[in-house]
């Protein structure tokens, strides 16, 4: 239960645990958290974006796509709310219709608009930030063939309960990120 006089965001985190539950972000904390999301898009990218497609599931307590609604308002850029569940020749469509330069999808889900692409071309696309799980090897390959000029980087490696951990810059690719030292601390626990 919260106290009905405090205010700020409710979500659900994932379960990475095993246990999944409802964690209470304050406002200010949830400023931080989108602020250090910018600093990793920012640090991420060679240009900013202007015109993003956030493709993240918007419902359930999901905190994803609030976090790149937040990420996109503070760039500043123009925000194209799809969500997940757009089809991907619809959303693929609405890409090349409005001009869109940066997908931030789930690696599943943006694979696949990729791949598709728009009835075999290209999409317009710079930019694809995943987020949700690791992009693998098997779905990097299939980017690579079906959008070779498109940036591919994870928007962030974070958590439900604490937010962003860490970033990739421009040189990594993968699971490999940065952390974000002035807003995390790192404990190693040798139970040896």
């Amino acid at each position: 239960l919260f106290d009905p006089r405090t205010s700020g965001l409710v979500l659900r985190s994932s379960g990475t645990a095993s246990r999944p539950k409802v964690v209470y972000h304050s406002w200010d904390f949830t400023d931080r958290v989108g602020h250090l999301g910018v600093r990793g898009v920012r640090a991420a990218l060679e240009t900013p974006p202007n015109r993003v497609a956030n493709c993240l599931f918007a419902g359930d307590l999901n905190g994803g796509f609030l976090f790149v609604h937040d990420i996109t308002r503070s760039l500043p850029a123009l925000a194209f709310p799809m969500g997940k569940h757009t089809p991907p020749a619809e959303a693929a469509a609405i890409i090349e219709a409005h001009g869109i330069d940066t997908l931030v999808a789930t690696p599943a889900y943006g694979t696949e608009l990729l791949a598709r692409g728009r009835d075999g071309h290209p999409l317009p696309l710079r930019n694809f930030l995943f987020i949700g799980e690791s992009m693998g090897a098997e779905r990097e390959r299939m980017v690579r063939l079906a959008a070779p000029d498109v940036t591919v980087r994870s928007l962030a490696y974070s958590t439900s309960e604490t937010g962003p951990l860490g970033y990739q810059c421009r040189r990594q690719t993968g699971a490999v990120h940065h952390l974000h030292e002035d807003a995390s601390v790192v404990e190693v626990i040798d139970e040896a």
